[in-house]
C-alpha cells in the first residue's frame, strides 16, 4: 500500500485505544475481509468498521474502492458524502477523491490551481465477490491467504440465497469455532435441527497452509435438506438415511463452509465469513445454497438460518473470554475439539495471541 511495508503501515494506522494487540491487528490486517455486501455500496458511499478503523467503500470508475473514512482536508467522514460525477465527495468542504483516492477537486480554488499530490486518501485493495466487497488493509502483496473458494455458489446447476447480516457482540475466532464445532448441535439446535446424537462421529481433519477440511458420514434425515421450520400444530415424519456426507472447509482467518450431501446426491451448502468490527463486535455475512428444487423459492432456508444463527448468538455472545484463548493450556479440551486446536495452533503460527488479554472490559 502506497510502497510501505506492513510495520510501516501497522503505525500509521493501529487505532489508539484499540482491544486488539498490535501484533494481532497487524496480522489480521494482512488478511481478506468482508466489508460490505454488494447492494450495499449502489450510488452512495458506505461507511463501515473494519479492525476498528473507520472504512467507506465506493464505486467510482465502474470498480469498487475502499479508503480510510477520514478526509485528508479536515478529518470529516467520508462516508457521509455523495456520490459526484463519479467522485466521492466529502461532505465538509466538497473535496472529491477518484477510485484511487486522488482528489480531483477543491471547490475552495479555482479549477485550475494545481492539488498538491499528498492530498489523497487512504486507500485499501479491495475485491467484489459473491455478493461481498472484501478489503485487505495491508494489500494483496501482503496477503497471508487468498479468498475462500465459494465458486460453488456460481456454478449453474447451484441456486443461492442471502442471509440477512448480523452484528453480534462476539469476537470473530469465537463465532468461528462455533461454526466448525458439530458437538454442540445437538445442545444448541435442538429446535432447528431437532434429535441430533450427543456423540460426534470421529471426524478426519486435514491442514493445509491456509485451509482446514473436516468431513465425516453419518446418518441424516430429509429434514436437514428441507431446511425449513416446523409450523406451529405442523408434523412432519422425516425419512432417514444411512449415509450423509458432512464436509466443511476453511480458509483463514475466519471464512467457514459447510456442504451436507445425501445419496442421491442433493447438496445443501451454508456459507459463512465474519467482519472482525473490533475484538468484541464482528458481522455476520451467510449465504445458503442448494443443487435440487430449482424452481422453489428459498425463503423457508433463510428463515431457518436466520433461527440458527439466534441459537448460536445466545450461547457464544456471553463466553468468556472475549479472545479465544491460543495457550492451550488455558481451556479444557474433549476429543471433538480437534478442529477447534488445530485452528488455535495455526492463528498462533501466524504471530497472533501475544500481548492479549483474557478479558476485554465493556
Amino acid at each position: 500500500m502506497n510502497g510501505k511495508t506492513v510495520t510501516e503501515l501497522t503505525d500509521v494506522l493501529y487505532p489508539f485505544g484499540s482491544a486488539f494487540s498490535k501484533t494481532d491487528w497487524a496480522t489480521l490486517a494482512c488478511f481478506w475481509h468482508p466489508a460490505a455486501e454488494s447492494e450495499e455500496v449502489a450510488n452512495k458511499p458506505f461507511g463501515t468498521v473494519l479492525l476498528d478503523i473507520r472504512v467507506v467503500v465506493y464505486r467510482s470508475g465502474g470498480k469498487v474502492s475502499a479508503a480510510l473514512d477520514i478526509c485528508p482536508h479536515r478529518g470529516a467522514q467520508l462516508s457521509n458524502g455523495e456520490m459526484v460525477d463519479g467522485n466521492l465527495q466529502c461532505p465538509y468542504h466538497g473535496l472529491r477523491y477518484d477510485g484511487s483516492g486522488v482528489c480531483t477537486r477543491i471547490p475552495a480554488q479555482k479549477p485550475d490551481a494545481p492539488i498538491p499530490s499528498h492530498m489523497r486518501l487512504t486507500t485499501f485493495d479491495t475485491v467484489e465477490r459473491f455478493g461481498i466487497i472484501w478489503v485487505n488493509i495491508m494489500g494483496a502483496e501482503n496477503q497471508l491467504a487468498p479468498l475462500p473458494d465459494w465458486s460453488l455458489l456460481e456454478e449453474n446447476n447451484t441456486q443461492s440465497a442471502r442471509v440477512p447480516t448480523e452484528t453480534w457482540n462476539v469476537n470473530a475466532a469465537r463465532h468461528a469455532e462455533n461454526f466448525n464445532d458439530i458437538s454442540h448441535l445437538a445442545f444448541v439446535h435442538e429446535t432447528t435441527f431437532g434429535d441430533v446424537p450427543y456423540e460426534v462421529p470421529d471426524y478426519s481433519l486435514e491442514i493445509e497452509e491456509n485451509t482446514m477440511r473436516h468431513y465425516y458420514v453419518d446418518g441424516g434425515s430429509s429434514m436437514t435438506f428441507d431446511r425449513r421450520l416446523t409450523r406451529k400444530g405442523e408434523r412432519r415424519v422425516p425419512e432417514v438415511y444411512d449415509k450423509v456426507d458432512y464436509e466443511y472447509r476453511f480458509t483463514f482467518p475466519f471464512a467457514s463452509s459447510l456442504h451436507i450431501t445425501d445419496p442421491d446426491g442433493r447438496c445443501v451448502s451454508i456459507y459463512d465469513v465474519i467482519q472482525p468490527i473490533s475484538v468484541k463486535k464482528s458481522r455476520i455475512f451467510k449465504h445458503s445454497a442448494r443443487n435440487y428444487n430449482q424452481d422453489q423459492p428459498m425463503d423457508d432456508l433463510v428463515e431457518f438460518e436466520v433461527e440458527v444463527n439466534k441459537e448460536d448468538r445466545e450461547v457464544i455472545e456471553p463466553a468468556l473470554p472475549v479472545h479465544v484463548p491460543l495457550d492451550p493450556k488455558e481451556e479444557y479440551h474433549i476429543r471433538a475439539d480437534r478442529w477447534s486446536i488445530a485452528y488455535r495452533r495455526k492463528l498462533s503460527k501466524y504471530g497472533m495471541g501475544l500481548d492479549v488479554d483474557r478479558v476485554v472490559p465493556d
